[in-house]
């Protein structure tokens, strides 16, 4: 196993431990029962509980959210930008779902570590915004989109009605049919904008 894979699987296994005991219930002792390392080991890969936070973070939320790579989702238009955050957050209710049978554990561990990464966060949903913008202003100068909704209106609204019907299918719907109620909803909305 190369040092990149372990560390992946370090990050796998304190993201559960995470999700299943906060940042403050996960010791290095859990971690160590579920990843089979000794304390040594672990440390070789991390340094402190922190940065394997931080990795487990990075590898299973904020990856999931659109960086500077991703406005080419935007030059191809609003539907192909906003469904790309879609597929995004499917990704990231799979990796949790893969981490933990608890399908709230990722509403109550987003609630509970905002505070530690809300700059993280802030960051990549003022780019994932500014991207829905351009996309939607484009489309409403090519007469494609109606102009009855400001472009900084439907970013919000598609941002909000991402995380919200996310957060409303993983209660309501089957395990697993969170991914197609996210898609069906996101597109139905972005279809009422088109002319």
């Amino acid at each position: 196993m190369t040092q990149t894979d372990t560390q992946a699987l370090l990050a796998s296994h304190a993201l559960r431990l995470f999700l299943e005991h906060g940042y403050e219930g996960t010791s290095l002792s859990d971690l160590m029962k579920a990843s089979g390392l000794s304390k040594g080991a672990v440390y070789h890969y991390f340094r402190s509980k922190e940065e394997l936070f931080e990795a487990a973070i990075e590898q299973f939320f904020l990856r999931f959210l659109p960086g500077e790579d991703s406005g080419v989702e935007a030059q191809k238009g609003l539907r192909a930008c906003v469904m790309a955050m879609v597929e995004g957050y499917c990704g990231m209710l799979a990796a949790v779902a893969e981490a933990t049978p608890d399908r709230l554990a990722y509403f109550r561990f987003l609630i509970a570590i905002t505070p530690r990464i809300a700059p993280q966060l802030q960051e990549r949903l003022t780019l994932a915004r500014q991207q829905i913008v351009e996309a939607a202003m484009r489309e409403q100068e090519a007469g494609q989109l109606t102009r009855a909704v400001e472009p900084e209106d439907i970013a919000d609204q598609c941002l909000a009605l991402i995380e919200g019907t996310g957060f409303l299918a993983t209660i309501s719907a089957e395990p697993g049919d969170e991914e197609q109620a996210l898609r069906r909803i996101v597109g139905r909305f972005l279809d009422g904008l088109y002319r």
